[in-house]
């Protein structure tokens, strides 16, 4: 197959037009996944913690909101900078009694990890359920990994922080598409390693 196509550009071409158009097109079904699974994402009544992936706006202030409204008894901050304490990362602060329900999480750095420190906190806590809480693009790989990572009886709901916008949705938005197209790769590549 070498021979045949060092010896015809043609036939290069044509391989290298298809596998983009192939490309293309699984990554617009992948969108559309993305799209649909955060739009039919929902809270339970009540979990044992929300477990919130640091790193994408709104993402520390819909967590405490839930937690002040009583989706869950615990929240988890997942991927808190090393030097960052409670009062730098909530702004308006937060009310004393919420203090204790709060922990932050510091040793991960990407979503693997927030999976892998999230299952020690849920086995040495006793959880059984959990909301977990991040932007609408990522919530699909995050879910994955932390089906994977975490105990098979620990319920999981994964919730977006909010569903994208109509431009989002566009396959013109090329902004969007990058961030889709590194989730789309990200995604089919832990999941070929699973």
């Amino acid at each position: 197959m070498t021979k045949i196509l060092k010896s015809n550009p043609y036939k290069l071409f044509m391989l290298l037009v298809l596998g983009f158009f192939v490309l293309l097109y699984a990554g617009y079904q992948f969108n559309s996944f993305v799209i649909d699974a955060a739009a039919g994402a929902s809270v339970p009544p009540h979990a044992d913690a929300i477990v919130v992936l640091t790193g994408g706006k709104g993402r520390v202030n819909e967590g405490l909101r839930m937690l002040r409204a009583g989706v869950a008894d615990t929240l988890i901050l997942s991927g808190v900078h090393e030097d960052a304490g409670m009062d730098a990362i909530f702004a308006n602060g937060v009310d004393p009694y919420l203090r204790e329900s709060i922990i932050l999480e510091k040793s991960s750095k990407n979503t693997y990890e927030n999976a892998v420190q999230t299952r020690r906190l849920v086995i040495e806590k006793g959880f059984k359920s959990i909301v977990l809480l991040t932007s609408w693009y990522h919530l699909t790989r995050a879910e994955l990994i932390f089906r994977t990572v975490l105990p098979k009886d620990v319920v999981i709901f994964a919730c977006a922080v909010a569903r994208p916008e109509p431009e989002e949705t566009y396959i013109f938005n090329f902004k969007v598409m990058a961030v889709l197209a590194s989730e789309f790769l990200k995604y089919w590549w832990y999941a070929a390693t699973v």
